[in-house]
């Protein structure tokens, strides 16, 4: 289902109810920065967490590079891009989990409401059983595969699924609140471009995400791969 932090790729790698609000003020460049150069690093989390660590267990945030940040918990992966114009969020963890998320965000400096869109990688609950309290609590909209569609919506297991009726149905989303995007056509959100990458098995559904981070000419490619197993 998940495993620990990913670290892939050449350059470098990486699985109470509020009303939501209007989006919150652009964050200034200088927002950004303070919230770059306050952010843990990655050994604050290792030093945190156990190889195959409990899904909801409380990890601390870091940062990955350029505007890209490790939000998740111990067992759990989920990934913010922070932009001017808006955030992205990668996956949500668990119900549970999604508390832990929003509070790293915070915790960040960043605000939830200016998370404009959840992508998704694979629709299990461990992965996206949260995407309804994110909801609640930002307004995103979510972004998933063709093949992943319905389960988000529905919160009900995709017969296909190798996994189908091992887990409890996941909370169900407005049908205006989720969309389908087409694997291997990049996609813009708020300034910043997101290739989806169909990496079906885990699930029909499953994707996998690349994206470009910056630090001054410094760029790499990231990319967040979906479950192998």
């Amino acid at each position: 289902m998940s495993g620990r932090i990913l670290a892939v790729l050449a350059s470098l790698g990486l699985a109470a109810c509020v009303a939501p609000q209007a989006p919150a003020p652009r964050a200034s460049s200088a927002a950004l920065d303070a919230a770059r150069a306050n952010a843990p690093a990655a050994s604050a989390w290792t030093n945190a967490c156990e190889d195959w660590d409990d899904w909801d267990k409380r990890a601390p945030a870091f940062h990955v590079f350029g505007d890209t940040y490790h939000v998740g918990t111990c067992g759990i992966s989920a990934i913010l891009i922070a932009g001017a114009d808006g955030h992205v969020l990668i996956d949500s963890g668990t119900r549970n989990g999604a508390r832990v998320v929003l509070s790293n965000i915070r915790t960040l400096g960043f605000q939830p409401e200016n998370v404009r869109v959840v992508l998704t990688s694979h629709e299990h609950f461990d992965h996206v059983g949260g995407l309804w309290w994110i909801h609640q609590n930002t307004g995103a909209h979510v972004y998933t595969s063709p093949d992943a569609l319905e389960v988000i919506e529905s919160g009900e297991a995709d017969p296909a699924d190798p996994q189908y009726g091992m887990h409890e149905p996941m909370h169900d989303l407005p049908r205006a609140v989720v969309s389908a995007i087409t694997p291997g056509e990049p996609i813009e959100i708020a300034g910043l471009t997101f290739m989806p990458i169909a990496t079906p098995g885990h699930t029909p559904g499953a994707l996998s995400w690349q994206w470009e981070s910056c630090e001054g000419e410094d760029c790499k490619t990231i990319v967040y791969a979906d479950s192998l197993s």
